[in-house]
Order: structure tokens, then C-alpha cells, then sequence
């Protein structure tokens, strides 16, 4: 990180990490459904509330870009689970892509929808649950799995 955040300071960038608070890999079992990070469970959490109060703090003094490792935005926890809740909080996000293209956290929902096979009415379900379960679903997808026993450690219990 401090290579990082050194060579952000020589071009007039501040670095802020907030992976504890915001990160896709939470430390407790609570926040884990069959193993897998739970975007709902972690967004309800305080810690990942704090996160987002201090993102929308640091945003009313500085532009403010969040930094991921993924190619695709659905692929991401930041979109999935931060831009998400930032989104419903008001917040305008946008993704920037590899090829340069600016994306709207409300391109990336229909998208989501889409892939979800969900962008049609349903006279049982709302658009905000259908919306609700593509994230559910794709989060499942995505989302850091803990690694499971050893087969020794299962075979012993």
C-alpha cells in the first residue's frame, strides 16, 4: 500500500484506504451466507455504513475514485455492494472502463437485469425486488467464497 499511496502523493493524489470498512472480503462469519461473502448482510453492517459516510464526506471536498482490480463492474464488489448503496444513498457513480467509456450505476442495474433475465414486468414482483434479486444473484456469483476445510479437518469432525 505505501508504494502505492507514495507514488499517488508525487502527482497530488491522496490515498485513503477503506478496505476494512468497504472491502469485499469482511472479517466475521457473520457477514457469510454457505461460505460466501453477503453483500446485504455487510451493507446493514455499522462499519460499512461509516465507510460510505466517510466517501460521501471526502466527495463534498474532492473528486473521489474508487480503485478495483476487475474488468467488469459486475464482476466487482464496488459496484455491487458500495456503488450500489451509494446509489441509493443519492450519489451519483459512475464506472470507468478499460476502454475509457463512463458507465452510470443505473446502466450497470439494466445490465444486471438483463443478465438476470429479469428486465421484464412481473406482476409478482416489484421492479425494486427484481432489481433487488439480480444483485442477490450475481452477487453470489462473484462475491470472495471462503476457501473450504481440507478434506482431513471434515473427515475428523
Amino acid at each position: 500500500m505505501d508504494v502505492l499511496k507514495d507514488a499517488l502523493a508525487r502527482d497530488g493524489i491522496a490515498y485513503v484506504f477503506l478496505g476494512k470498512e468497504l472491502g469485499g472480503r469482511p472479517k466475521g462469519e457473520e457477514y457469510y451466507t454457505d461460505g460466501i461473502a453477503d453483500y446485504e448482510k455487510m451493507a446493514k453492517s455499522d462499519l460499512f455504513r461509516n465507510g460510505l459516510e466517510r466517501v460521501e464526506q471526502g466527495a463534498r471536498k474532492y473528486r473521489v475514485a474508487m480503485m478495483c482490480s476487475e474488468r467488469n463492474p459486475l464482476d466487482c464488489h464496488r459496484c455491487l455492494l458500495v456503488g450500489r448503496a451509494l446509489a441509493e444513498r443519492g450519489v451519483k457513480v459512475s464506472h470507468l472502463l478499460s476502454d475509457g467509456a463512463n458507465v452510470a450505476q443505473q446502466e450497470i442495474e439494466q445490465q444486471l437485469l438483463a443478465m438476470a433475465g429479469k428486465q421484464q414486468n412481473d406482476m409478482f414482483a416489484s421492479p425494486a425486488e427484481r432489481l433487488n434479486d439480480a444483485y442477490r444473484e450475481r452477487a453470489r456469483k462473484v462475491a470472495f467464497t471462503e476457501a473450504p476445510l481440507p478434506f482431513d479437518a471434515v473427515a475428523a469432525e
